[in-house]
């Protein structure tokens, strides 16, 4: 992250991984986010644990991108 980045961590309770390859789609998805820097996903626990510049990114953003891709079969909403 640039210097002036605001750096926090958001926790995502992610719905709609019901595959093994869940994780990985939601991990690109949102990886692929500007303004995301890391993401870790567990599927047994249902949640993204995304490292983002909040300069560059809101909550509502980094859910709206993870609900738009894969034909909208992820959800999310901050744990």
């Amino acid at each position: 992250m640039a210097a002036d980045a605001k750096a926090e961590t958001v926790v995502l309770a992610v719905t709609g991984m019901t595959w093994g390859s869940c994780p990985g789609n939601v991990q690109s998805a949102l990886a692929n986010v500007e303004g995301v820097s890391k993401v870790t996903v567990d599927k047994g626990n249902s949640t993204a644990t995304v490292l983002l510049d909040r300069n560059k990114l809101s909550n509502d953003q980094l859910i709206a991108a993870l609900k738009k891709s894969n034909g909208g079969k992820y959800g999310a909403t901050v744990k």
